[in-house]
Order: structure tokens, then C-alpha cells, then sequence
């Protein structure tokens, strides 16, 4: 609803300045065909700022077991502070930051990132804004000047691993590995980093042509894990994703089997 309201907003700046110029240059013929222009640039922006957030104010909502994720647990406490959730299981040394897929509520992620602290890494999880992660490629910098653990890793899901792999190429002295929930690095990650790459094997969302294209950019030490019978949104709790394949085993047990191969791959 936010999005809508500041699309309207737009809507209405756009507008008024249209009018505002209209009159300052009104009854000068030498100033119609300026005016004509101006005006096609006014209700042009306004016609794609409508669209950008009618577009954004669309996204998927976290379901009912993710938004209980977010009260946490016996064995992991859950808080948030300046847009990033913190999952503080019993591990002390290592931390995973994490970048939400596109258009998907970040809280979706709760139950991934609960299982894998549970495990002993510890997870942040960023709200990024507008729900696109590539509006925040720093956001894991600011988690990382703040934070206290001894070892760094960033990952995401979708475009969020996508994003989570850039900040990873431009900041490889912070971190020690990278973990791609359906994603892939568009840019080379440095060569002494670690590398895990998870995705179901019904993914029907994830472009598996620039999937193979940009293993030219995984790092030196780089393995991958195929979740069978798993899908694209089984790694959140958000519903069916358009475009993805049904899954064939629920996405708790697609989830699990993520926080698993997770805690192995930090744990190396």
C-alpha cells in the first residue's frame, strides 16, 4: 500500500509541475513548442513512476510459519535492529548475511535462516528496500563494520545471491565465502573464497543457460549442491512463485537439507 500511495504522490508532483510550467510560459508563441515538450516530458515520468511503483507495490507476502520464525526459539533468538533481522543460535565465530529475492517480504526467509543458525551460524538477514536487494548491494557492509564475529560469509536467493555475489567481488578482504540459493555471480568472486551454489532440481525460475555461462565467475574454491525434488521458492515461505515447478518434497525438508549443506560448506 506504501508504494501505491508514493506512485500517487508522484503522480500529483508530476502533475502540478506540468500545470506550473504551463502557465509561467502561457500566451508566448515563441514558447508552445517548448511547452508541448515539457509537458510530453511531465506526463511521460508520471506515466513510468505509476507503473515503477504499481509494479513494486506487488510482491510476495511471508506466510504464517515464517512470520512465527521471526519469534525465535529455544535454541535461537531472533531480533531486529535498523532493518536487519539477527538469528543468534549457539555459534559464536561465524555469520551469514542475507540478501531476499526479488519482490519476496525478507521475513519469508525466517525459517531458512532459524534452521541454519540452529546449526551453529549465525544469520542476518536484510530488509532491503522496495523488496529488490540491488537497491542495498552494501547492505552486508554495514552489517560487517557493526558486527563481532570473526568470520563473514554472504549469500542470498534468486537476485538477493545474485546481489550478495557482487558485493562479495567488490569487497573480497571482508569475507571469507559466498552462498547461492539459486543464483549465480555475475561478476568473478575472488579465488581464494569459498563458494557454495544450493538449487532444487525443479527449479523452473532460475536461468540455467547463464546459470552454466557464469561458472566462469565462481571462485577457485567452489562446490555445489542439488536438492532433489526442490523448486525455486521451497528455499522461502512465500507460496507459488509464477514461472517455478512444483516441487516434489515440502520446503521444510527442501529447507533443511539447504541449512545442512550450509553448515558443512562454513564448517569446512
Amino acid at each position: 500500500m506504501k508504494y501505491v500511495l508514493l506512485a500517487a504522490a508522484a503522480a500529483a508532483v508530476s502533475l502540478l509541475l506540468g500545470v506550473l510550467i504551463e502557465r509561467l510560459i502561457r500566451g508566448r508563441k515563441r514558447w508552445k513548442m517548448l511547452t508541448r515538450a515539457l509537458l510530453s516530458v511531465v506526463v511521460s515520468l508520471m506515466i513510468l513512476c505509476t507503473m515503477g511503483f504499481a509494479y513494486l507495490s506487488k510482491y510476495y507476502e511471508a506466510d504464517e510459519t515464517a512470520m512465527a520464525a521471526l519469534n525465535g526459539n529455544e535454541t535461537v533468538q531472533v531480533t531486529k535492529e535498523n532493518g536487519v533481522w539477527y538469528f543468534d543460535g549457539p555459534g559464536t565465530e561465524k555469520a551469514l548475511i542475507f540478501y531476499p529475492g526479488a519482490k519476496v517480504a525478507s521475513e519469508a526467509y525466517a525459517p531458512l535462516l532459524s534452521l541454519i543458525a540452529a546449526k551453529g551460524e549465525d544469520c542476518y538477514l536484510l530488509d532491503v528496500p522496495m523488496h529488490i536487494a540491488l537497491l542495498d548491494v552494501n547492505g552486508a557492509g554495514r552489517v560487517i563494520r557493526k558486527g563481532s564475529h570473526a568470520h563473514w560469509y554472504v549469500g542470498g536467493h534468486s537476485m538477493g545471491g545474485t546481489t550478495s555475489a557482487l558485493f562479495a567481488a567488490g569487497h573480497p578482504e571482508m569475507i571469507d565465502g559466498v552462498v547461492l540459493f539459486a543464483a549465480y555471480p555475475t561478476k568473478a568472486l575472488d579465488a581464494e573464497d569459498k563458494m557454495l551454489s544450493i538449487y532444487g532440481s525443479l527449479d523452473g525460475v532460475l536461468d540455467r543457460t547463464a546459470y552454466e555461462e557464469d561458472k566462469k565467475n565462481w571462485s577457485g574454491i567452489a562446490s555445489e549442491c542439488v536438492i532433489q525434488g526442490g523448486n525455486h521458492a521451497g528455499f522461502g515461505n512465500y507460496g507459488v512463485q509464477s514461472g517455478d515447478k512444483e516441487a516434489e518434497i515440502d520446503a521444510s525438508l527442501q529447507q533443511e537439507a539447504a541449512a545442512e549443506a550450509v553448515y558443512q560448506f562454513m564448517e569446512q
